[in-house]
């Protein structure tokens, strides 16, 4: 068990100051093989000159430039080519014709003018998310209550977002992931038709309510989200990087049930790739330190801002919230600070003091420094159900490393 060897000033700010970690035989969840990391040895921290991964809209959208060919040389004539490329899960859609057929995603096709009327005139704001509002409708010839999103950036980026969540969400199918009913694809109208969330967000739920929920259904959240993105990462076809976990990309049902919204920013991985290059995608605060230090980017980059997330689940605090001495202070370095001090109460209120320590070792692991370092989300969603042990964790990425 790591040790505080002293504490010292700097400026106005306190800074602990830890022993290296003593190396010792890994958890199991680092060497079971349950998809986690294997360690990969650098040789070198410039960028390799391996072009970088498209997003799924730019494998997509042919209007817009891929990085990487989808094909080692030009094409004849689309007409040549078509058996060959039959066996493909994902094609890009013919040049002349970029709309996206509802037969084809198994969802259903709106008119802009049905959910123009569903929404009442888009009079009812939900919120806001990656690149538009979000409104209340209800479908009138089954009376369902829907969530519309309707994107307002319809410039390239706006295109390929549209392209980029309609494609991810509709290969995917979980109890923990929001589920989407249909789109709007008509002149320059995009709209994405989602079921509806009664109980609103996580952030709400959080860091809104005139009380925190209760300790139980915390926990029960933070595994449903878990069991969400192992399903993403190791459960379908190739692994999907969320790219964007944090409480206000987390919906609560009408049962209490959490499931994963917004899949704007998701990576897809192809065939057998394990990471991918990509400029930053996120939110300040929960971004893993290897976005900002030109690393390849892995499922851990989502692992690491689940870890995150679960803290401000287990505290109610928000992170980008906590300050020290005036300054920004980062909620895995202080839980770990509560935790060491044997102060883990001020983490938690009424909370069986060994299951609050386990649950919050369990959001250091995941906030390591190192990709290797973290859990699979098969190993975190075990290790929060108590069927596998939670080993001490070494200290966290700082705030210095992990904010961008």
């Amino acid at each position: 068990m790591a040790k505080i060897l002293y504490i010292t000033q700097t400026g106005t700010r306190r800074r602990l100051h830890f022993p290296r970690y003593r190396h010792r035989p890994p958890p199991d969840f680092l060497t079971r093989g349950s998809g986690g990391a294997t360690a990969h040895r650098r040789t070198s921290t410039a960028r390799p000159s391996t072009p970088s991964m498209p997003s799924i809209g730019e494998l997509l959208d042919p209007s817009s430039p891929s990085p990487i060919p989808l094909l080692p040389h030009p094409l004849p004539p689309l007409s040549s080519h078509r058996r060959s490329l039959a066996h493909m899960t994902m094609t890009a859609p013919r040049q002349e014709d970029s709309r996206i057929d509802g037969n084809i995603v198994g969802l259903r096709s709106y008119s802009f003018q049905e959910l123009d009327l569903a929404t009442n005139g888009f009079g009812e704001e939900l919120g806001k998310g990656a690149y538009g509002m979000v409104f209340k409708g209800v479908v009138a010839d089954t009376n369902q209550d829907i969530a519309v999103k309707r994107l307002e950036k319809m410039a390239e980026d706006g295109q390929r977002e549209f392209n980029r969540e309609v494609r991810v969400i509709a290969r995917t199918h979980h109890r923990n992931l929001l589920r989407l009913l249909g789109f709007c694809n008509e002149g320059i109208h995009r709209l994405l038709v989602y079921e509806y969330m009664p109980n609103g967000s996580l952030a709400n739920l959080l860091f809104h309510s005139d009380a925190s929920p209760a300790w139980s259904k915390r926990v029960a959240i933070a595994l449903d989200v878990a069991r969400g993105l192992q399903y993403l990462h190791s459960e379908i076809e190739g692994p999907i990087i969320h790219c964007d976990i944090k409480p206000e990309n987390i919906l609560i049902d009408s049962l209490g049930i959490a499931k994963i919204a917004d899949f704007g920013l998701a990576k897809l991985l192809i065939g057998n790739q394990t990471k991918t290059f990509t400029g930053i995608r996120g939110t300040r605060g929960y971004l893993a330190p290897e976005w900002s230090k030109n690393r390849a980017i892995t499922v851990k980059a989502d692992v690491y801002s689940y870890g995150i997330m679960l803290l401000e689940v287990i505290s109610c605090k928000k992170s980008m919230d906590l300050k020290r001495a005036g300054e920004e202070y980062n909620i895995s370095e202080w839980a770990y600070e509560c935790v060491m001090f044997g102060d883990a109460g001020k983490v938690a209120d009424g909370v069986d003091e060994a299951e609050l320590v386990r649950m919050v070792n369990v959001g250091i692991w995941c906030t390591q420094s190192e990709p290797a370092m973290r859990p699979a989300m098969k190993s975190v969603a075990l290790m929060i159900e108590g069927a596998i042990e939670v080993h001490q964790p070494p200290p966290p990425a700082s705030y210095s490393q992990s904010l961008t």
